[in-house]
């Protein structure tokens, strides 16, 4: 919502900052990303004011989680940037929405230098999706198992990258690596995630809160097992999540799941209402798809391959690559 508001300012359809309101003892999952919202609301803390405001917010006529830009560009905040990312383009707009602030830098590697982490290592900041933290029906499948991962993890270490994980406490314990950084059970300050996602060479996990920091950061992602079909983000791998139908005994391919009307929905009940089965990658997948993030960051094969598919497809609006899996997707023939 904040790199929403950002972005609409940027192209002159938001005149004024939002107003935004925050009381002292307001539950903000990540304080420390308090001075990104200054930059881009009106933050307004006064009891009085919050009381007034609380009652009235209904009456405002800017909502940040829902667009219309213009009569075919309008939807959820999650794909606004890569609706209007070809005009930033053209008009010389920073793509990234934040850049970090040294209010969050040195607090961070003051923290990681502790943890055998140097400015000049390159790192993946890894972020898997358990259940724990915050939970309900439409976060079934943005889960997944970090166990299914520990061989990508192992090829990333051996190309001489380090792997820094974020999380919570409640989250699967992984084995002990030689350059792997389990923060998940670890106090740290909120500057520290922040900086991770915003210098990471690569982040590398599910859809959630810290995938959309690094994105607007303007760092490069590898999304595993992603379980929505009609988002288009820039400078973006995805591993798309596959859904099985036990009729055809096969996965479907993208343009049956655009048929059937799934194409934007993250919540599990729908497909389970066709009668569709989630298909979690499993360690061989992950480590080909790392390997192609490689590729990807180098401007290598999978490129390739992703320029033939859209050639192929006419699907030139996808600012979006794929893996290889995802491709066998996009071309019918999984």
């Amino acid at each position: 919502q904040t790199a929403y508001v950002h972005f609409m300012r940027m192209l002159n359809k938001q005149p004024q900052k939002p107003v935004m309101r925050l009381s002292l003892d307001a539950p903000i999952v990540n304080r420390a990303f308090l001075p990104y919202l200054e930059d881009n609301f009106e933050i307004v803390s006064n009891p009085d004011d919050v009381t007034y405001i609380k009652r009235n917010w209904s009456l405002s006529p800017f909502s940040t989680i829902f667009y219309k830009y213009s009569d075919t560009q309008y939807g959820h905040n999650s794909t606004f940037l890569g609706s209007v990312y070809q005009e930033l383009v053209d008009k010389n707009i920073d793509t990234s929405a934040f850049a970090l602030k040294d209010v969050t830098i040195e607090p961070a590697k003051m923290f990681l230098k502790s943890y055998g982490l140097k400015e000049t290592d390159e790192f993946v900041v890894l972020h898997i999706r358990e259940v724990g933290f915050v939970d309900g029906e439409h976060h079934l499948f943005r889960n997944s198992n970090p166990l299914d991962y520990v061989e990508a993890i192992e090829w990333l270490l051996s190309q001489g990258l380090k792997v820094v994980r974020i999380g919570h406490s409640n989250m699967t314990s992984l084995p002990e690596m030689n350059g792997l950084i389990d923060l998940t059970s670890v106090e740290r300050p909120g500057e520290v995630d922040i900086y991770l996602c915003a210098r990471a060479k690569f982040y590398y996990g599910t859809a959630s809160g810290p995938f959309s920091l690094s994105l607007n950061f303007g760092i490069k992602i590898l999304l595993t097992n992603a379980n929505f079909y009609g988002i288009s983000h820039p400078n973006t791998l995805m591993q798309m999540l596959p859904y099985y139908d036990a009729s055809q005994k096969r996965n479907l391919s993208v343009t049956e799941i655009e048929g059937l009307g799934l194409s934007g929905i993250e919540s599990s009940k729908p497909f389970l209402n066709q009668g569709l089965e989630a298909q979690f990658h499993k360690s061989e997948a992950h480590v080909r798809s790392v390997k192609e993030m490689i590729e990807f960051i180098d401007g290598g094969d999978i490129c390739r391959l992703n320029k033939d598919m859209k050639i192929k497809t006419g699907r030139h609006d996808l600012l979006t690559c794929f893996t290889s899996d995802s491709l066998d997707l996009y071309q019918g023939t999984s």
